[in-house]
């Protein structure tokens, strides 16, 4: 059970990283994607409601982190991987992370989100990048 379990999650993951980088149905995803799994039919129902679950609260789920408390941060290579914040939501993160007295040599991935240029989020941006010696991999500018 334990790796159907998580068969079904993986494909859950899968399903929802294509609806968000390529914009498909989330319908036709899962539906393509369940009758290529070979799950029984109570695990292709665990993984069509972890995606609806997603979807459904996105809004949720994209909330701002600015305020965590990101000082012991060393290693966040794979943070949003594959992950798109609100641009207001990034930005917010970007402005409250550089504010704080962050570690340097820091990697980052923001993922797909992007940040709004010429405004205090690309200045903080900057300032990890100038005076922290960060390196951020993101989605650029809004």
């Amino acid at each position: 059970m334990t790796g159907a379990r998580r068969k079904a999650r993986a494909l859950a993951f899968q399903a929802l990283y294509e609806i968000d980088s390529a914009g498909h149905e989330m319908e036709a995803v899962v539906t393509r994607l369940l009758a290529k799994g070979g799950l029984s039919e109570e695990n292709a129902a665990f993984s069509r409601e972890l995606v609806s679950g997603v979807i459904h609260n996105k809004e949720k789920i994209d909330q701002n982190i600015a305020n965590f408390d990101v000082t012991a941060l060393t290693n966040a290579t794979n943070m949003f991987r594959y992950i798109t914040l609100s641009t207001a939501n990034y930005d917010a993160l970007l402005i409250g992370w550089e504010a704080q007295a962050v570690q340097d040599n820091v990697i980052f991935n923001g993922g797909n989100s992007k940040y709004t240029a010429g405004g205090a989020a690309a200045i903080a941006r900057q300032n990890l990048i100038d005076n922290h010696t960060w390196t951020i991999t993101d989605g650029g500018t809004a």
